[in-house]
C-alpha cells in the first residue's frame, strides 16, 4: 500500500511539474506597431500598411513573443494585411552579381529576432535596458521570396537590433521597441532572393540594403 501511495504521489508530481514547465515555457501575445515615419516626419524604408496594429489572431496575423525570447510577428498567411518595404538605398559596390533591385511595395513580411547573444526580450526588466538581435525578414514579392539579414554575427557587413524595454509590470516587460539609430537613421541588412533546389535552400546574393524602420510591441 505505501508502494503504491508513493507511485501515485510521483505521478502528481510529474504532472505538476509539466503544467509548471509549460506555463513557464508559454509564448506570449503581442500587439505589434509600425510607424510610417521617423522624430523628423521622414518616412522610414519599412512602414505598416496603414491598417493600425498587427493584432495577434487578427486576420491571421502573427504577433507574439517565443518562449525563448524572440518577437514574431507576421503576415505570410493574411490575406489582407500587408507591410511596406522600400529598397530604395543600395550599398554601393555590394550587389555584385548584378540584380534588380527587389520591388518596393507592399508586401507580405514575416519578422524575427534572434537573440543569440545570451539575451532574452521575455527577461528586460526594466525601463530603457535593452538586448543585443539579430534580425531576420522574410518578404514574399509575388512568388518569390526575400530575406533580409540584420545579422553581424552570421552576415559579415550587417548590423544587429537593439530591442529597447519600454515598459515594465510585476517586474517584467511588458513594452519593446526597437528603430534603426539616429544619424544616417538606417541599418545594413543583406539581402537575398530564397529558392528552393533539388528539396535545398538556396540563397542568391542581391547585395546589402540601408533600412530604417521603428517598431514596437506591447502586452
Amino acid at each position: 500500500m505505501k508502494r503504491s501511495f508513493l507511485l501515485v504521489l510521483l505521478v502528481i508530481m510529474a504532472a505538476m511539474s509539466g503544467i509548471a514547465l509549460g506555463q513557464k515555457n508559454k509564448n506570449v501575445v503581442v500587439k505589434s506597431t509600425i510607424a510610417d515615419a521617423g522624430a523628423d516626419f521622414m518616412p522610414l524604408s519599412i512602414q505598416s500598411d496603414l491598417l493600425g496594429t498587427y493584432i495577434h489572431g487578427s486576420r491571421s496575423v502573427v504577433s507574439q513573443i517565443h518562449s525563448i525570447g524572440d518577437w514574431e510577428m507576421s503576415t505570410l498567411s493574411s490575406a489582407t494585411r500587408r507591410v511596406n518595404v522600400n529598397f530604395d538605398d543600395l550599398v554601393d559596390g555590394t550587389n555584385v552579381n548584378n540584380l534588380p533591385t527587389p520591388m518596393s511595395g507592399y508586401h507580405k513580411v514575416r519578422f524575427l529576432t534572434q537573440c543569440v547573444y545570451g539575451m532574452s526580450l521575455l527577461n528586460l526588466a526594466s525601463e530603457g535596458e535593452t538586448a543585443r538581435c539579430g534580425l531576420i525578414v522574410a518578404v514574399d514579392i509575388g512568388a518569390d521570396r526575400y530575406s533580409l539579414r540584420f545579422y553581424s554575427k552570421n552576415f559579415p557587413g550587417t548590423d544587429d537590433i537593439t530591442v529597447a524595454c519600454t515598459s515594465v509590470e510585476s517586474g517584467k516587460c511588458s513594452g519593446w521597441r526597437t528603430q534603426s539609430p539616429n544619424g544616417d537613421g538606417k541599418l545594413i541588412a543583406q539581402v537575398y532572393k530564397v529558392t528552393t533546389v533539388k528539396n535545398k535552400q538556396v540563397l542568391t546574393d542581391y547585395g546589402k540594403y540601408r533600412f530604417s524602420f521603428d517598431m514596437s510591441f506591447v502586452k
